[in-house]
């Protein structure tokens, strides 16, 4: 029993100690544009290495064939596990089968924005990889995303959109003179063409149609508000939900008067329970 919640222990403190961004909001950026990077925001499954194991955000083993873990660095890591632009089911499927065996994981490219731990500024932090990767010229599959200088309000938003343009999700906007910090941080931002958050599936309002066994909405919670997501489902969703627990990604456009989300429409499963 006391080794179970050492472990459980484990994961939460996993959870706790990485790098969440927070909403983009404008103002905290007024007259300080050149203390602010930009880079593209990856649709891929976050994967942190601790120089022993390589874990989702939630701390859940993601299993890797040998030559992967082998040529991961000797100081940790923190990213995106990505395919390519659209092929956020087929990563998620890849990191569920847990079959290193996958030929999918030949085109698995690890996307690089963060040296956990490490001191100095953002840049300083990234050029501790780029020195490995230069002395292990073999290594091709890991990627430091580029920190762009933003300059200005018209230069992020050409970014943004050029972004979306190739079928991007989005933008990260980080202050480039900040230590590396945990937790929610309201200086690391994400930037996107339309509201998204996230929420813990806790239930299923079943179909009020005769003869069928599928699902009408899933129903969440997020902080103590619960409410239902129904559009954007696939039928093989409804017919095959994801279970309780799951933390859900969803689109939405604004919030009532009670705080709950509009027109709430489902994006993607962002973890599996």
């Amino acid at each position: 029993m006391h080794i179970m919640l050492f472990l459980l222990c484990l994961t939460f403190l996993h959870a706790e100690e990485i790098l969440l961004l927070s909403p983009y909001k404008k103002d905290r950026l007024q007259n300080a544009w050149h203390r602010f990077v930009m880079s593209e925001k990856f649709d891929g499954v976050r994967a942190i290495w601790d120089t022993r194991t390589l874990k989702t955000r939630n701390g859940y083993l993601i299993t890797t064939p040998s030559w992967f873990t082998e040529s991961l660095p000797p100081f940790p890591l923190d990213g995106e596990l990505w395919l390519d632009y659209g092929n956020f089911e087929e990563i998620s499927s890849l990191i569920q089968s847990a079959n290193p065996q996958d030929y999918r994981w030949r085109k698995v490219q690890y996307h690089i924005f963060e040296i956990p731990h490490q001191k100095g500024y953002l840049s300083e932090r990234m050029q501790v990889l780029q020195e490995y990767l230069t002395q292990n010229p073999h290594i091709s599959f890991i990627h430091p995303i580029q920190q762009i200088p933003i300059e200005s309000e018209e230069r992020l938003n050409q970014f943004l959109e050029s972004i979306v343009q190739k079928g991007g999700e989005g933008v990260v906007v980080r202050e480039a003179f900040a230590p590396f910090s945990t937790g929610r941080n309201p200086l690391a931002m994400k930037l996107k063409n339309h509201l998204e958050s996230e929420c813990t599936l806790i239930g299923y309002e079943k179909s009020k149609q005769h003869n069928t066994h599928q699902i009408a909405s899933l129903i969440c919670k997020e902080g103590e508000l619960e409410f239902k997501i129904g559009t954007g489902l696939k039928k093989s969703m409804r017919e095959n939900p994801p279970p309780i627990g799951s933390l859900i990604e969803y689109r939405y456009f604004g919030k009532t008067k009670k705080g709950k989300p509009k027109f709430a429409s489902f994006l993607r499963i962002k973890e599996f329970k």
